[in-house]
């Protein structure tokens, strides 16, 4: 989420991720890195924001990316993937200040020019509920008058400004549309979209962090103190983390909030790591602070971020008050991490991996946790937490304004390149998928030409990460001619992206008593995966092997809202019936809009030798929703997933709870009308 890029500037960073790993089963035989190392392979395909008329301008910061093309800018039906990059200045339309959204399949970006100031954070909105605005504000002109999906929320610092209206920081650009909505919100520096709610998270570079909710144009805030930079939610519990950068004696710390209690924790991060000499002046730097920049939560609900000061990856888990800090042990100089701005992570387990970019060392880099543990490279810490401020709520009032976009085709370069390990492969000879040792840390550097690495995409598309560049330090010619984005590929990104996101619903089948409810992912190794069926005369079935799974788009069916990518979902399990595990089920759910009635399902259950249940039809009463891989649907620890989930169906609420049986401790669906 977005912190911008030079650690000697009070500007913050980005969000997201890049990534760099061999994987399993790929080769990645390297030339070397001068120390007698082989190293793995990867491509940049990169785009000159200005190669050809009309120029987009210069500072390219934030990126992000929209898997599903639910913003509608770019996307085309058979390449929806769209990355939206915010960028500091612009010539495409009128003011200097903007948004690009651009598809690196069509290579077709189109760009907003919409305030002045500077822009320093975006997300989208790709799976949350409907909020509808409140009495006295206008309805969106989508999303059937309701704030959702599509929607593009951006941050800037400064005051926003047009020929009419002064002050509007927090904004946001309506699906496919060229209408844009802001509020006075104070001097942004980041924004993220919790998608289990659609509330609206910032950092305000005065000292604040906050929560908006577009439903009553409230924002609630706490006055943390320091600079904080970058932002992000744990969907479902209220929680939210925060970087806060040094100022005024303040920062250097991670900032939890509670939206449900308004409580506040702070952990101050672990002394510096000075990554270079002393006598230079980034080492006079690193010797006195942190600097924490982007941040980001992994799929066990842990907090990664950047230390653009002391050229650290660090990891908070908040449930152990643990910090750990990756950093480079190796060979010094180039291969040392240079003010890392932005990270994220995707992935689980052995292939977690968290990515950064590299604003001072012009690379993007990844860290693979399981490979550094028990290294110099990993260094473990305990900080206990302090009680933070309490939060005050402000009104806002909304301003809307129509701006031009500019478009234009751009054809990117290609450039291969070696990784830069620094420290020695515990094996010899050419990496094979037979002798691959993943580095703890692995950095792959931009050619010459491109300069100070900012914007970082998370794990969506299999071996792939977007980022963009900020150009050269000072140096802002004109017109521009260094503003980049960028991909890069390669077998050493092994974290995996999660496949097509999740289905929730329940209800009943037209024609039968049955009920069932149910959350099932495309990824049988995703949790939680949830289905119960209740039938007959107290009969009852609870899934507890998630066996197969397919997500598959049925073209003559529209899932929309929100754009999921997929319709309909079939798979097989184990579990139990009546409470005697050993039963298998089949079933084949679909979402075919809303409010639900044309959703259909089967589901066939047998026990033993005798099939109990075969039925199949559309919904006699309930909702099906697909919903697409977001940062809404990261799992969480056991001890951070909700006890309960409500549903929405046709004809009310279903709930999803703990069985109040305890001779099936499993879960049963309950329907409120």
């Amino acid at each position: 989420m977005e912190p911008k890029s030079s650690r000697f500037l009070s500007v913050l960073g980005l969000s997201v991720a890049l990534g760099l790993l061999a994987g399993p089963g790929l080769a990645s035989a390297g030339h070397g890195d001068g120390f007698g190392n082989l190293l793995p392979h990867a491509t940049y395909r990169i785009w000159n924001l200005n190669a050809a008329a009309p120029l987009f301008g210069y500072d390219a910061n934030m990126t992000v990316s929209d898997p599903n093309g639910a913003s509608l800018h770019v996307a085309t039906a058979g390449a929806p993937f769209t990355n939206i990059t915010v960028m500091e200045n612009t010539f495409c339309s009128g003011l200097p200040c903007g948004v690009t959204y651009w598809n690196p399949a069509t290579n077709v970006f189109k760009c907003y020019g919409y305030s002045s100031g500077s822009m320093t954070g975006v997300d989208v909105n790709v799976s949350a509920p409907l909020i509808a605005p409140p009495a006295g504000t206008a309805a969106p002109p989508t999303n059937g008058g309701n704030y959702g999906p599509g929607d593009t929320w951006l941050a800037k610092s400064g005051s926003f400004s047009t020929s009419s209206a002064p002050g509007f920081p927090l904004t946001v650009q309506f699906p496919v549309t060229n209408l844009f909505r802001s509020w006075g919100a104070g001097n942004m520096s980041s924004v993220a979209v919790d998608q289990s709610t659609g509330l609206i998270w910032v950092t305000d570079q005065n000292g604040f962090v906050g929560v908006f909710d577009p439903a009553t144009n409230v924002l609630k805030r706490w006055n943390v103190g320091g600079l904080p930079r970058d932002i992000v939610p744990v969907p479902g519990t209220g929680l939210a983390y925060a970087t806060v950068g040094p100022s005024a004696g303040a920062g250097d710390e991670i900032i939890e909030v509670d939206r449900t209690t308004d409580a506040s924790r702070r952990w101050a991060v672990p002394a510096a790591y000075v990554g270079h000499p002393l006598t230079s002046l980034q080492g006079f730097f690193n010797a006195f602070h942190e600097n924490p920049n982007g941040i980001a939560l992994d799929s066990a609900a842990r907090i990664w971020f950047a230390e653009s000061i002391s050229d650290e990856i660090g990891r908070l888990d908040p449930g152990t008050d643990t910090f750990a800090e990756y950093r480079k042990v190796g060979p010094t100089g180039a291969n040392a991490i240079d003010e890392p701005q932005n990270v994220a992570a995707s992935g689980a387990g052995a292939s977690l991996q968290a990515f950064f970019s590299e604003g001072g060392g012009n690379a993007t880099g990844i860290v693979t946790p399981a490979e550094a543990a028990g290294t110099a490279q990993e260094v473990i810490t305990v900080v206990s937490p302090t009680a933070g401020p309490s939060p005050t709520t402000h009104t806002l009032t909304p301003f809307d304004h129509t701006h031009v976009p500019s478009e234009k085709a751009i054809t990117p370069t290609v450039h291969p390149v070696d990784g830069i390990d620094g420290v020695p492969w515990t094996d010899p000879g050419p990496k094979t998928a037979a002798n691959e040792v993943i580095p703890g840390v692995l950095r792959f550097p931009f050619p010459a030409g491109f300069f100070r690495a900012v914007g970082m995409t998370e794990v969506l598309i299999p071996n792939t990460v977007f980022g963009s560049l900020i150009g050269p330090a000072g140096s802002f010619p004109s017109p521009p001619t260094d503003e980049h984005v960028f991909e890069l590929t390669s077998g050493a990104i092994i974290a995996q992206p999660e496949v097509g996101g999740r289905m929730n619903g329940g209800g009943s089948i037209l024609g039968s008593k049955a009920q069932h409810g149910f959350q099932l992912h495309c990824n049988v190794s995703q949790p939680p995966n949830n289905l119960e069926v209740n039938f007959g005369q107290g009969d009852k079935f609870h899934l507890e092997v998630f066996s197969t799974v397919s997500c598959t788009d049925d073209p003559t069916i529209e899932e929309r809202p929100p754009v999921a990518g997929f319709d309909t979902i079939a798979g097989s399990g184990m579990g139990r019936f009546n409470g005697v595990s050993g039963a298998t089920i089949e079933f084949k759910f679909s979402d075919a809009g809303e409010p639900g009635k044309t959703d259909s399902a089967s589901i066939k259950i047998v026990a033993g030798a005798t099939t109990v249940l075969d039925i199949a039809g559309t919904l006699l009463t309930g909702n099906h929703q697909a919903l697409p891989a977001s940062d809404g649907d990261t799992p969480l620890n056991a001890s951070t997933l909700p006890a309960s989930e409500w549903m929405l169906t046709g004809s009310g609420y279903a709930l999803v709870f703990p069985a109040l049986d305890s001779s099936d401790p499993g879960t049963e669906l309950c329907t409120v009308p």
